[in-house]
C-alpha cells in the first residue's frame, strides 16, 4: 500500500459514521445481546453482539460472541428467528403470543 493509500484509509475510518445501538436483551447477570447498526466500507450492517459488565461491574465490553452481516439480509433473518419462535411454541418451550403465563 502506497503512502497516499494510507491516508486515504486512515480518513475513512476516521469520518466512519458511529455504531447506532438499536436495543439490548438482558441474556444474564453479567451478560446483554446489544443490537447495532453501522456502516463499514460503505456497507450497512447490523450487528449482534454479547457484552459483558463483569464481575466489577465497570463499563460493558463487547465479547467474541456475535456477528456481523449486511443490512439487507435482516428480512430473511426475521424469517428465520419467526420460524425458530413457532417452532417452540409447537414444542411447548414458549406461549403463544398474546397468551396469558
Amino acid at each position: 500500500m502506497d503512502r497516499h493509500q494510507s491516508l486515504t484509509s486512515r480518513s475513512a475510518v476516521a469520518s466512519a459514521p458511529p455504531e447506532r445501538i438499536i436495543g439490548t436483551q438482558r441474556k444474564n447477570n453479567t451478560e446483554q445481546l446489544r443490537i447495532t447498526r453501522s456502516r463499514w466500507r460503505g456497507v450497512e450492517m447490523l450487528g449482534l453482539r454479547v457484552w459483558s459488565h463483569g464481575e466489577d461491574s465497570g463499563p460493558s465490553r463487547p465479547t467474541r460472541e456475535g456477528l456481523n452481516l449486511r443490512l439487507e439480509l435482516l428480512p430473511g433473518l426475521i424469517l428465520l428467528l419467526e420460524r425458530a419462535r413457532r417452532d417452540a411454541v409447537v414444542a411447548g418451550l414458549l406461549l403463544e403470543e398474546g397468551a396469558e403465563k
